[in-house]
Parts: structure tokens; sequence; C-alpha cells
């Protein structure tokens, strides 16, 4: 009787394709986190640029404010003990 012999060909072609998949999916994956921190960073910066502008009209008008307070309390501080 012969024997047959089976042949592992398929099965090791099937892992070959499913770890390209698996390993080109990670690097779509990592591709597209990168970019996505990319956009966060310039937004985050772009923000920063925008809020800067807006912090010296604020700063002022709280300067202002400031300045145009009335403090006194009219409290002698000789008769406080």
């Amino acid at each position: 009787m012969e024997t047959e012999e089976k042949s592992n060909g398929a099965v090791v072609g099937i892992i070959v394709i499913i770890i390209l998949l698996v390993v080109g999916g990670f690097f779509a994956w990592q591709s597209a986190v990168k970019e996505k921190t990319e956009q966060e960073k310039n937004r985050m910066e772009l923000e920063a640029i925008i809020n800067s502008e807006n912090t010296d009209t604020e700063l002022d008008a709280l300067d202002q404010d400031l300045n145009s307070l009335n403090t006194d309390v009219n409290v002698d501080l000789n008769t406080l003990q």
C-alpha cells in the first residue's frame, strides 16, 4: 500500500496571508492614529494662538475694572483690635 503524504502548503499559505493582513492592518491603524494626533496638535496650537489674542483684550478689560473699583471701606484701622 502506498501512504498518502498530506501537504501542509495550503495551511501555511493561509497563515502567511493572515499574518500579512494583521501586520498591514497594524500599520494602517498606526498611521491613522499618528495623523489624528497631528491634527489634534495643530488644532490645539491654533486654539492657543486664538486664545492668546483674546487674553490680551480680556486682561486689559480686567485691569480697567480693577482700576475703577472703589476700595475705600471707611474703616479706621487704628480702632480695630
